[in-house]
């Protein structure tokens, strides 16, 4: 068996694997750029749905504003009618609805007191979280910049290795390259070092003639879980 042939084909499978722990790294960058992004979206739904409660309890406050406006008015006419009535009959009907729009009158702005200081607990409300929104959104931004960074180089480095891997495959015998293709798109580890004379995936142990084929730099298949086994070489 070539040497040369079996070392390229061990090198290949170490840039292999090298390969996949780059993959698995942009696929973790990945993921917690997402997970960032998703705070970003909470944070600003956070700040929308506290805005949008401090408009509810504006129009609140408007139309409360409304209503006393509006028996603030009808209690002025009222105040005229009084003054304008002569008999002593309609003068005691009158004060009595003058009486009944004062007390009405009283109600209602003691409710607009109340929106008064809903709005102002809204707003306060509202100025902390929007400047700690701020603070958050910022931090979050710089998170997500220096996980693209990271995420540029990866992928930089997948494209300047991957004409290294045609460069090992056209060194490797073409069946090896069929059989590990195959085993590599069903397990993640197709090529195994022989450990205590035995697979170093399935732990089936290999007969003595094997051994010495392996030692001799012979690829060979596990008769059990079928990947490529190999002997790493005694210093």
């Amino acid at each position: 068996m070539n040497n040369q042939k079996f070392q390229s084909f061990i090198d290949l499978v170490t840039f292999d694997q090298n390969f996949t722990e780059l993959e698995k790294k942009i696929s973790v960058i990945d993921t917690t750029v997402q997970k960032f992004n998703n705070q970003l979206t909470t944070l600003q739904k956070q700040l929308e749905q506290n805005s949008s409660k401090k408009r509810d309890v504006k129009k609140q406050l408007d139309a409360q504003e409304l209503q006393v406006k509006d028996l603030q008015d009808k209690e002025k006419h009222q105040m005229e009618v009084v003054e304008s009535v002569a008999s002593t009959k309609e003068l005691e009907a009158a004060n009595k609805e003058l009486e009944y729009l004062k007390i009405e009158r009283n109600a209602q702005e003691q409710k607009m007191i109340q929106h008064i200081n809903k709005l102002e607990t809204a707003e306060k409300e509202y100025a902390a979280l929007q400047l700690k929104s701020e603070s958050d959104i910022a931090e979050i931004d710089t998170q997500i910049n220096t996980e693209k960074s990271a995420l540029s180089q990866a992928q930089q480095q997948i494209e300047s290795i991957q004409k290294q891997r045609s460069m090992l495959l056209s060194q490797v015998p073409a069946e090896w390259v069929d059989v590990y293709e195959n085993m590599r798109g069903r397990v993640k580890d197709p090529v195994v070092q022989v450990t205590q004379d035995s697979c170093g995936a399935c732990f089936s142990l290999i007969s003595s003639r094997d051994l010495q084929a392996l030692r001799q730099h012979e690829l060979l298949q596990c008769k059990d879980c079928y990947r490529f086994l190999y002997c790493e070489e005694k210093k």
